[in-house]
């Protein structure tokens, strides 16, 4: 059969993977520039913990005392009651943490300037990422392996990180939050499926815990527990024979409960200790969902960032959801309800395209999940005539190789952050620079429009 023993064993396809990660990341050199790393979203991220264990300043007073470069790269906002606030919860920075422990000692024994925001950090964070990144391998093949033969195993694996854009967000623009939730979905689905094997302490907490992180990192990702509720359910019987196994669990359900409620609770101090209230709307006023008017098409398929169109691989994905229902049952009625919930709730977001980026970014986190029926459709055309094979994996390769090749476009400019057209798109089509007249052919968003629901 095509390519039959020809593929090696997963592990060292995913070391290949993280050696082709390594290398970029080095060749990039973006610790050196002075507005690379800790930049953007990432530093509200970041900000807790230099803050806390640098400047001892939750209230963020401290920064009125800081050279203007190094003021600029700590981000709050103001409440209305005039207080200083990170915008963005702190499951970032609880996952940066042992680096940055790491980065602020390497900072003092070289010498370095122990500010929190010299060259060791930001090393420190880009090893965060190929870490993470690592541990999300790591879990990914281990549920794969118990269902698919280890050939559609490595060629799921290639295609998750070098085939979208997940490999952007560990090479080019490292350490924002997608790398992170992948690898939290990739341990919290095979935690999963152990639990439902034989529920343990260790394996409870393991979930409450994930389950705490995930959603203190990027709240919205809190409907991954619909995989745990839902998982294996493949008839009307078994919901209540799952509401049983529940109440007769029950000890592991609370236990799991607490522990996802107390690594929420550093948040809730903080909170309550800047602004008086034990839950708070950080985002602001103006920042929401239209969940009226979800912008789902043109998440999908637009110009500016649309995911199939810079994510094609992705389709074999969406495909492999419909094979499910006949090679994983037990996958398909969580998998069939978490993806449309999903889109609808990313594509309200008031600015639907995320701001500054390459594809549709928040989509990342939820690729462990999807790598599954994305398995099951190439587990499927593996068992296919010679022909059919040969087309399918040709194709699956190119799209490999074209997301490489967008990824570079994205790196020069040919493909733009946040203003793509059709003009644009097809006008720098096949060049890895950007066409002199890129900036006539660009369509800029107007963010206040947005803001205020002409989306």
């Amino acid at each position: 059969m095509l390519f039959k023993n020809r593929i090696p064993s997963t592990r060292l396809i995913n070391w290949f993977i993280i050696l082709c990660v390594i290398y970029t990341n080095a060749s990039y050199q973006y610790w050196n520039s002075d507005n690379r790393i800790i930049k953007d979203d990432v530093i509200g991220y970041y900000g807790y913990l230099p803050a806390t264990f640098i400047y001892h300043d939750t209230s963020l007073k401290f920064t009125d005392k800081l050279p203007k470069k190094l003021h600029d790269e700590i981000w709050y906002l103001t409440s209305a009651k005039g207080v200083r606030v990170f915008k963005y919860t702190c499951g970032l920075a609880i996952l940066y943490s042992p680096f940055f422990f790491a980065a602020h000692l390497c900072a003092k024994v070289f010498g370095y300037d122990a500010n929190g925001y010299t060259v060791p950090y930001k090393i420190g964070l880009i090893i965060s990422c190929i870490f993470y990144l690592a541990v999300g391998l790591f879990f990914l093949r281990k549920i794969l392996s118990k269902y698919f033969p280890n050939a559609i195993v490595s060629m799921t694996c290639l295609a998750t990180v070098l085939g979208t854009n997940l490999f952007c967000y560990v090479t080019f623009e490292p350490p924002l939050e997608h790398v992170y939730g992948f690898c939290m979905f990739a341990a919290f689905i095979y935690y999963t499926i152990k639990w439902f094997e034989k529920p343990s302490l260790v394996i409870s907490v393991s979930i409450g815990a994930l389950a705490g992180l995930i959603s203190l990192a990027r709240p919205t990702n809190i409907i991954i527990v619909l995989f745990f509720i839902l998982w294996d359910i493949t008839s009307i019987s078994d919901i209540k024979k799952r509401a049983l196994f529940f109440l007769s669990n029950y000890k592991w359900i609370i236990l799991i409960c607490c522990v996802a409620f107390c690594v929420w609770i550093p948040q809730f101090i903080y909170w309550k200790q800047q602004t008086g209230q034990w839950l708070y709307y950080s985002y602001g006023s103006k920042e929401g969902f239209f969940f009226n008017d979800p912008k789902i098409i043109k998440g999908l398929f637009s110009y500016r960032r649309g995911w199939l169109l810079y994510t094609p691989i992705m389709c074999f994905a969406l495909i492999g959801i419909f094979f499910l229902r006949k090679q994983l049952k037990s996958f398909f009625l969580p998998i069939i309800v978490f993806m449309p919930l999903n889109l609808y709730i990313i594509f309200s977001w008031w600015c639907w395209w995320y701001g500054g980026g390459f594809g549709q970014r928040p989509l990342i986190d939820s690729y462990a999940l999807l790598a599954i029926p994305m398995a099951a459709f190439l587990h499927y055309i593996w068992n296919r005539k010679k022909r059919v094979r040969i087309a399918v994996f040709t194709l699956f390769y190119i799209l490999i190789l074209f997301n490489q090749f967008q990824n570079q476009q994205y790196r020069y400019g040919a493909i733009h952050w946040d203003s793509m057209s059709g003009k644009a798109y097809w006008g720098n089509f096949g060049r890895i620079h950007p066409v002199a007249n890129l900036n006539q052919l660009l369509d800029p968003p107007d963010y206040e429009k947005t803001i205020k629901g002409d989306r």
